[in-house]
């Protein structure tokens, strides 16, 4: 069978960069079988807050300030690159349900109470990087290590 996940590979516990190496190298190891789409914490500003729990202070805690700002810097390239929905079978659209937070704030320029207009939220959806072109020369492997410790709550 084929596996296809719909997002939020972070901020969901106290192993966000293994998970995230986890399947990333299953997708580099089988690439017709797993399908990673993107979901509202592959993008910087969901999972860019540095909270021990969050996935920046998990890159943080593994592998210390400066290189760990890189390897969350890099991960988020990747996340750039992940498609925002699938279609299985020709018949199933598959996304993931929780829209990035650009999208939902308030436009304080509007006369309607601060509710975001609909040309907004356009606009915040069209700043969303598209998926990768295979023909990227910028696409290249980065050999990370996995960390096995987990930050005490």
């Amino acid at each position: 069978g084929n596996f296809l996940f719909l997002g939020d590979y972070v901020d969901r516990g106290c192993n966000g960069p293994e998970v995230v190496a986890y399947l990333l190298a299953q997708k580099l190891l089988a690439p017709t079988k797993w399908f990673l789409l993107r979901g509202n914490h592959e993008i910087r500003s969901n999972n860019g807050v540095v909270h021990p729990a969050g996935f920046k202070g998990q890159c943080f805690s593994r592998f210390g300030q400066p290189e760990g700002l890189v390897v969350w810097e890099e991960v988020n390239k990747v996340f750039d690159r992940l498609p925002l929905a699938a279609l299985v079978r020709d018949e199933i659209f598959c996304c993931h349900g929780g829209p990035p937070r650009p999208i939902n704030r308030p436009d304080p320029n509007t006369s309607n109470g601060g509710e975001a207009s609909a040309g907004t939220r356009l606009a915040a959806l069209r700043q969303v990087p598209v998926p990768f072109d295979p023909d990227d020369t910028e696409w290249a492997h980065t050999p990370m290590q996995p960390a096995i410790a987990c930050h005490p709550r």
